[in-house]
């Protein structure tokens, strides 16, 4: 004979009905904190859209921003300087001046004022207000701005511009004049191996002249700019090309030696790229009857922007 079921079997204890309505309170009450996390967040990025679109309407993010070009060609804000390579005849016994075409450019939405531009350069290359103001009134045609403010301080020299105001937009070019030789340094000396054999070795680098140009003014931190300024030989800017084009493939194979295979492929990897600026001025050459000469820019420079890899794949192995 079959055995009644007990129906309290089926009924859920006490202990059970509260678990569960407290897996449910638990449940629903993690759904609303996610749900008022939601609209928090929503809440916070609509306020800050909105007050930004508020302050963007009232001009509030309108402000100055210099950008400081050589002629055309921006430098850009970086960690390290920009090369700059002047060509030139460089005559032996003779002086060369070069002037670098510094364009400050207002790429903001405000007025720029009381803009100031000033040069550090090393005392080597500098060049003061009274040899510039005498070479122009004897030969060389140009004209000194009365905004030039020169001094000398150790080893640097600084170069000061009182720049007027500058709208959005709107540029101006400065002319900073430098003494430059060709920077490039031979020489050849003897050695002797382990073996006792006599050879010669070649050296051959260039030297360049680091000048940082500042831009300062109201309502602006001052930015810095660093140049490395380096004379090369050369009687035409096709000339200047191909020299300097020499001096990439020198620094690659420079690289290869200095890194070493596991610190040269990464960045062959990352297709590491460098930056220079060539500028070949119009310069003419005076030589006067003791043997002396001496060259200026007069007129345009041809500005070209070169940007080179640093790595080669064929130097991998």
């Amino acid at each position: 004979m079959r055995k009644p079921r007990n129906k309290k079997t089926h009924q859920d204890k006490p202990e059970l009905i509260l678990a569960r309505r407290s897996e449910r309170w638990a449940f629903w009450t993690l759904i609303a904190g996610l749900a008022a996390i939601l609209v928090a967040a929503f809440l916070a990025e609509w306020t800050v859209i909105r007050s930004e679109e508020l302050a963007r309407r009232s001009g509030a993010f309108d402000r100055p921003r210099p950008s400081l070009y050589i002629e055309n060609t921006p430098i850009g804000e970086s960690s390290g300087s920009l090369r700059l390579f002047f060509g030139a005849r460089f005559p032996g016994n003779g002086l060369t001046i070069v002037g670098l075409p510094l364009v400050v450019r207002n790429d903001g939405q405000r007025t720029m004022k009381g803009l100031q531009l000033s040069v550090r350069s090393p005392e080597l290359i500098a060049v003061d207000n009274e040899l510039l103001t005498f070479r122009a009134d004897s030969v060389i045609p140009v004209n000194v701005s009365p905004e030039r403010h020169f001094i000398k301080l150790g080893n640097f020299a600084y170069s000061s511009y009182a720049l007027p105001e500058l709208h959005p937009s709107q540029s101006i070019r400065v002319i900073e004049p430098v003494r430059l030789s060709d920077s490039r340094i031979e020489d050849r000396f003897s050695a002797v191996s382990k073996d006792g054999a006599p050879f010669t070795v070649g050296l051959s680098f260039l030297v360049g002249f680091q000048v940082t140009v500042t831009i300062a003014g109201e309502d602006l931190h001052p930015t810095d700019y660093g140049l490395d300024v380096i004379g090369m030989r050369g009687n035409s800017q096709d000339e200047l090309r191909q020299s300097f084009a020499r001096v990439a493939q020198q620094e690659v194979r420079q690289n290869r030696e200095r890194l070493g295979f596991w610190r040269y492929l990464p960045r062959l990897l990352a297709r590491e790229e460098r930056r220079a600026v060539l500028l070949y001025p119009n310069a003419k050459l005076v030589t006067y009857s003791d043997g002396r000469s001496l060259e200026y820019a007069e007129g345009p420079v041809a500005v070209t922007e070169a940007i080179y890899p640093t790595t080669s794949l064929r130097l991998l192995f």
